[in-house]
């Protein structure tokens, strides 16, 4: 079961747990990432995406961006099938189904759905730019990588 604790955004995972204090290298020396690549090398952005989650009998999908070595973000994404498996499967009708099972899940998970907390913000969003819905919890800010006031 994945669980977001409501007072650090610490994610805890059957494999294990992923904080703000969370580093890239020890990302990478982990079980639980399967792959990842610069997003940007020369500004040091960089995506890890880790074995899918179990929650509930369902797949999470979870990637984690991190600047040099500190975690920014991590981004959530429910894969039950139902929402679609391809390109070929999608629609805005699946993706919107999507985000309203995020926030169903983030409601018994935290309770609320707001978007600030003590660690940062969390967005659980239909992006029609990426025309996807996710979870994303935002450890730090983009500009500084420093933890949130």
């Amino acid at each position: 079961m994945i669980q977001i604790d409501p007072q650090t955004g610490a994610l805890t995972t059957p494999e294990g747990v992923v904080s703000r204090d969370t580093t890239k290298s020890s990302v990478l020396a982990s079980p639980m990432f399967v792959s990842g690549d610069y997003t940007n090398e020369k500004a040091g952005w960089f995506n890890a995406v880790l074995r899918p989650q179990l929650v509930d009998g369902r797949q999470f999908l979870v990637s984690l961006f991190f600047h040099e070595e500190h975690l920014h973000s991590i981004t959530l994404i429910d894969g039950d099938p139902r929402f679609g498996t391809s390109w070929d499967d999608w629609s805005r009708e699946k993706e919107e189904a999507r985000r309203k099972s995020h926030d169903e899940w983030l409601v018994g998970t935290l309770g609320s759905i707001k978007t600030d907390w003590p660690w940062g913000q969390l967005y659980s969003v239909y992006d029609d730019k990426s025309a996807g819905s996710s979870i994303t919890l935002l450890y730090r800010s983009y500009q500084t990588c420093k933890p949130p006031r």
